[in-house]
């Protein structure tokens, strides 16, 4: 079996997760988990294929032409045609109208699936954790400020520093359509080419807005506008105003946090707009400037309906954090019974050690214990923290040893 695996490698842009990772992955998503349930959220999960028409037209023509993986064997049912979710909002959608659901607050946490180009925090397939809030008003910026608490309180449990972008797609309508006058046709595509200046200087994206038949002048005026500070819309203005000002007041933005200047207006912030339409943010982490969470309005995408949503991306969170738990110490504890302790006593100790102290110990599975060096080197190995040790004098007091590998302390302990 093993001599056919002859591509000793995973597919190109995905990753396991195991040991350390796996375990880190496990604690963001059970927090995340129950911080949406915290927020009223219902737990949904959803096919990772779906009827590519229900896929179709909602991410715009590059992403379905170019990232989406379509399925080629449909099975028996020739009449329908699958493809690998792209995220997780849109069979969310599928769920809600299928069902009639007017008013809810959701979450679900699973894979998605782009054909993209992989690079360093990009990957083909990768978790996402979502919570998407239908029907509730979208006139006082409660459920922004709800989603930005939640973005708050999950760094601040990662302990990594990051800054949140914000800009509104009223903003870069009036920038584009109504100062600049550009035709609304061309709305869209000249969104597309301000987004790359993420990554990108000015000077970078000039050829393409000329291809887009902006004239010198017009690029100029679109490059002061782009360098504003401020919205410059009256309703982005209004609501930037209030979601600053409801967080200012939230326990949940520290004045330390506040120092920290997390909130930045962003007007070349301009993606998502086939679906995107009102307040859009992306989360950053400063060490490496990768959008780490994403959200934003998204208004009608049902028939009179309001909705508005974020997005952990926990591979590429994990894939970042994964440096942190190197040599991490573990709250794990491990027995090591010393020579002229047999092997029956040394289960007896095990049992007796886990009934006194409610904890789980692990043990090796042999009969006679390696030289306690070796043993204290495996579990420096290992980042274990705790070692018992008992050896027959220990045995004949009624006392183990426990060593406190991470801070080299030890102390003896009645059994």
């Amino acid at each position: 079996m093993t001599e056919a695996i002859t591509k000793k490698k995973t597919p190109t842009g995905t990753m396991d997760i195991a040991s350390d990772l796996y375990n880190l992955y496990e604690e963001y998503k059970t927090y995340l988990e129950n911080l949406f349930k915290q927020y009223g959220g219902k737990g949904l999960d959803t096919p990772v294929f779906e009827i590519r028409e229900n896929l179709l037209n909602k991410y715009g023509d590059e992403a379905e032409k170019l990232l989406v993986f379509n399925l080629q064997d449909h099975g028996g049912d020739s009449h329908e045609k699958y493809t690998l979710r792209y995220d997780l909002t849109i069979p969310k959608i599928r769920h809600v109208v299928q069902n009639n659901i007017v008013k809810d607050r959701i979450y679900s946490i699973g894979k998605v699936y782009r054909r993209d180009h992989p690079s360093s925090g990009r990957f083909r397939e990768f978790y996402q954790a979502d919570f998407d809030i239908i029907g509730e008003s979208n006139s006082t910026m409660v459920n922004e400020f709800m989603l930005f608490k939640m973005v708050i309180e999950f760094m601040n449990k990662i302990n990594s520093e990051y800054t949140i972008h914000i800009n509104f797609t009223q903003n870069l309508y009036h920038i584009i359509v109504e100062l600049l006058g550009i035709d609304i046709t061309m709305f869209k595509k000249i969104c597309t080419v301000i987004d790359k200046l993420d990554k990108n200087k000015f000077e970078d994206v000039v050829s393409e807005l000329k291809n887009n038949r902006l004239d010198n002048d017009k690029i100029e005026q679109l490059r002061l506008y782009l360098e504003e500070k401020t919205p410059r819309d009256t309703h982005s203005i209004a609501m930037y105003d209030k979601l600053v000002g409801l967080l200012s007041i939230s326990e949940c933005e520290s004045k330390e946090a506040s120092r920290k200047n997390n909130i930045i207006f962003t007007p070349t912030l301009a993606r998502g707009l086939d679906y995107y339409n009102g307040i859009i943010f992306e989360v950053k982490a400063k060490n490496n400037n990768l959008t780490i969470i994403s959200g934003g309005r998204y208004d009608n995408l049902i028939p009179n309906t309001t909705l508005i949503g974020l997005s952990f991306g926990l591979s590429r969170i994990i894939d970042i954090m994964k440096i942190t738990t190197e040599n991490k110490w573990k709250d794990l504890y491990y027995l090591a019974t010393l020579k002229g302790i047999g092997f029956d006593d040394k289960i007896k100790i095990w049992n007796n050690l886990e009934n006194k102290f409610k904890r789980r110990i692990m043990i090796s599975d042999e009969e006679t214990d390696k030289k306690l060096i070796k043993i204290i080197t495996h579990c420096i190995t290992n980042n274990i923290k705790y070692l018992y040790i008992i050896g027959p004098d220990e045995l004949k007091e009624n006392k183990v040893i426990l060593k406190d590998l991470e801070n080299k302390t030890q102390e003896l302990i009645c059994l």
